[in-house]
């Protein structure tokens, strides 16, 4: 993942900002918090509502623009054993607010339907 985008990020609303706030105020512990965007060079993790979260292995980075990146990974689902989900991700950074578009595959009763999350976050400093 290219260094502009690697950190941590939270949702940007009041939420985030109030999980950034207590992350801050001990970012030694090293533990995750909702809501929590980790990126680093070869992975990112996504950290829900739940306390569990998805790790995600990047396969491939095409920068589309200046501040856009198409990301391909493979996705594990806490809980998962085996093999990850393909996805792909759109990571736009403007003004300082990391816009996340995600296309994935969820399967419902065996039959595959696409599904689109889109998300914005702020780098928690």
């Amino acid at each position: 993942m290219p260094a502009s985008l690697q950190g941590d990020w939270y949702q940007n609303d009041r939420h985030g900002q109030q999980q950034c706030g207590r992350y801050r105020a001990d970012p030694g512990n090293g533990l995750a918090i909702v809501g929590q965007l980790r990126i680093r060079e070869r992975d990112f993790d996504t950290f829900s509502e739940y306390g569990e979260g998805n790790h995600s292995q990047v396969t491939a980075v095409q920068q589309q623009a200046a501040d856009q990146w198409r990301v391909s990974e493979l996705t594990f689902i806490e809980g998962d054993v085996g093999h990850g989900k393909p996805g792909e991700s759109v990571f736009r950074l403007r003004d300082g607010v990391l816009h996340l578009s995600a296309r994935y595959t969820l399967w419902r009763d065996g039959v595959p339907t696409q599904q689109t999350s889109e998300r914005t976050y702020f780098r928690c400093k």
